[in-house]
């Protein structure tokens, strides 16, 4: 785990604006150990259109972590092919963060709903295998 973590940092990046000031982040929506995934809004869109933005630290990270980045961004962006897989529409960066900008589900994501059902019943396991198997046989 990095010494510096999003939880450790205090920073909270709501009501800051990224890329050129078209996004601002609106709220939290997950925190983890090496980032946060905020809501925001496109300011430059005719009408609001609201995307998730994982920000992840750039600081305070050894060689091993960085490479397991650098794999999750290169991984989604594989997988961000299928339909069933959230769209990445782009990733920047600044001194102090990596942004990973992508669609926001309103629903949350598959984790989320494991972890709230607790249990997962047959007909969900398979599904949730068939559409893992679909996505996997994308991106080969």
């Amino acid at each position: 785990m990095p010494s510096n973590t999003f939880a450790t940092s205090g920073r909270d990046l709501v009501g800051h604006r990224i890329d050129g000031g078209r996004l601002e982040f609106l709220s939290v929506l997950g925190l983890g150990a090496y980032g946060v995934v905020y809501l925001t809004v496109d300011l430059h869109a005719p009408e609001p259109v609201y995307l998730a933005v994982k920000c992840l630290l750039r600081a305070g990270l050894d060689s091993r972590q960085r490479h397991f980045q650098r794999r999750e961004i290169a991984l989604h962006q594989l997988a961000s092919r299928h339909p069933n897989v959230v769209t990445m529409h782009k990733v920047f960066e600044d001194a102090e963060h990596i942004y990973v900008v992508m669609d926001f589900c309103d629903e949350g994501d598959l984790f989320g709903m494991i972890t709230e059902r607790q249990r997962v019943s047959t007909l969900l396991g398979l599904s949730v295998a068939k559409l893992m198997t679909s996505t996997l046989a994308t991106m080969l």
